[in-house]
Formats: structure tokens, sequence, C-alpha cells
């Protein structure tokens, strides 16, 4: 025990060293003079002596969003400022200081963060060493960010995936990571005039018909996310595009050229070949009949 202060000065500051269990008391102030004691006991100290280290509290102020600049800071007890606890933790180190509140000193280190989505379920750990006698003393805390963001990774997948044939069924499927979850998917195919709306929701179904980009667009309260371009491609059985055959022109022009390559590529299989070219032509006639009213004879189908 030390008694640092000056009775002049109305500063009677007492140091303790190596306190103990045995330090558990109430503690009065006296002055004592010439044989005069003047003891303040209406005005008593009570000292409670720990086993153990007080743990570090963690604050995060700030809203927990991206883009937000938030302030980590971590405290710890300093029961005594003369030997204050070191403070260490997962974020950059800087330089602790202390704090007096109402005769109660604190020792602080604090952090500045701009929050990404990266962010999102970190957990920092801020660990507090007491200095006592032959060592130290350990405490620590944790504490986990809950980061809100906008739709990121957004994607899309196609089912059935490989190659599709014209008037195939085909589903889009829209996928995205935001915290709040997404809560209303768009999608949009490429147009000459610019992207349309084509549908809303987490899947879109549709027979296809012809060739095209689409895309999908996330959203949930924090914004957008958009997905890449899919292109879809029309293939027919013998390897050639849809496409080429829906454009190929009038009916019996289409139907000659469709028997010419099928008979190439089934090698004299002649019966397989009507039978494919058959198909082949009935289903151009119902594209065709849109556009135009022909008789399926003037096709050279049968």
């Amino acid at each position: 025990m030390n008694f640092t202060g000056n009775l002049k000065n109305k500063n009677c500051t007492t140091m303790f060293y190596n306190l103990s269990k045995s330090h558990n008391e109430k503690y009065y102030f006296r002055v004592e003079n010439s044989g005069f004691k003047g003891t303040a006991v209406c005005d008593s100290l009570q000292i409670k002596v720990r086993d153990s280290p007080w743990s570090p509290t963690i604050e995060v102020s700030g809203k927990q969003t991206e883009t937000e600049v938030v302030t980590i800071t971590c405290s710890a007890v300093t029961p005594c400022p003369h030997a204050p606890p070191q403070l260490t933790w997962d974020l950059h180190q800087g330089t602790a200081h202390i704090t007096e509140t109402n005769g109660t000193f604190t020792t602080k280190i604090t952090q500045n963060i701009t929050l990404t989505d990266a962010h999102d379920g970190l957990m920092i750990k801020c660990n507090a060493a007491y200095p006592v006698s032959g060592g130290f003393k350990m405490a620590d805390s944790k504490v986990t960010l809950s980061v809100s963001y906008g739709p990121k990774n957004s994607s899309v997948e196609v089912s059935p995936s490989g190659s599709l044939s014209a008037g195939q069924s085909v589903t889009l499927s829209c996928s995205s990571r935001a915290k709040p979850p997404v809560h209303h998917f768009t999608w949009f195919r490429h147009s000459s005039q610019g992207p349309a709306n084509v549908s809303q929701g987490h899947t879109y179904s549709f027979n296809l018909t012809e060739e095209g980009q689409y895309y999908c667009v996330a959203s949930n309260t924090l914004g957008n996310g958009t997905s890449p371009d899919i292109h879809l491609r029309i293939n027919d059985p013998a390897g050639f595009p849809w496409y080429a055959i829906l454009s190929a022109g009038r009916g019996r022009t289409l139907c000659s050229f469709l028997d010419y390559k099928i008979k190439i590529m089934d090698q004299g299989n002649r019966t397989a070949a009507g039978n494919r070219r058959i198909a082949l032509c009935q289903c151009f006639s119902i594209e065709t009949q849109k556009r135009r009213s022909m008789k399926a004879e003037e096709q050279g189908c049968n």
C-alpha cells in the first residue's frame, strides 16, 4: 500500500499492490493529527477483489447495411489506470486510450469500417489481458456482424439443359444472394426495340419458338441485381438450326430442301428419312398457316 496524495491539495490517493481476496473489506477515510482522529464513517468504500478479469465489451454503432460506415469499439473495465489491460482484436490494431466517467476508468480501442456484403457473418473477437503479479489474466468477447445488402451474383439456369428443339417447353430459373432475401424477380428478353419485360417470378416457363437472349433482375429493399444474358439456341434433330428452317420460304421449296439434307444424313435409310421429312413439314405448316392459307398438298408433304 502506498499513499501518493497530498492532503494540502485535498488529494488522498492510495495505491494498493498485489491485491488478493483478503482485501475484500469496507474502508474508511481517517485523518490523524497529534492524537486527534477523525473518521468518515458515513462515507465508506467497499473493495471487492475478483479472481477472474472482466470480459471486454464490443459495440457496433451505426446501421449495419452495405456502404454504411460503422464504428466498432472494444472497451474493458480498468480498475487500475496505472496498469491498464492490453486490448487486441481481429481488426486493425489501433492505439488504446483510457477514459473516465464518474470515477470509473475504461480502456478502449476503436475502428471505423465501410461495410460490404463480405462483412456479413464476420465474427470479431476482442481480448483483454490484465497485468497481475507474475503475468496476465485473460478475458475475451465476441460479436458477429449482420450486414444487409442488395442482390449479388444473380444468375439464370435453364431446364432442360443442353440442346433445345423448336416448340419445346423451357423453364428459366433466377437465383441471387441477398439480405433480406429477394422478394421480386423480373424477366427480360432482348429485342430490336430494347429489353422487353416478358414475365415476373422466380421461374419463367414457355414454349421455345425462336432463339433469343434472356436475363433476370432480382430485387429486394436495398437494390437490384442483374444476371448475365443467357442465349437460347434452337437445333433440330438432324443438327441444323430451326430458325433457318422457319425462314426458308415457301413450303414446297422448304420440304425439298429438308428431304435432300435428311437423305444425305441417313445414308439411304429412305423410310426413316421420309418419316422425318413429313414430321418436319407438318411442323413448318403450323408456322406458315399463321401468315398465309395454304393447303397441305401444296407443300409437298404428302
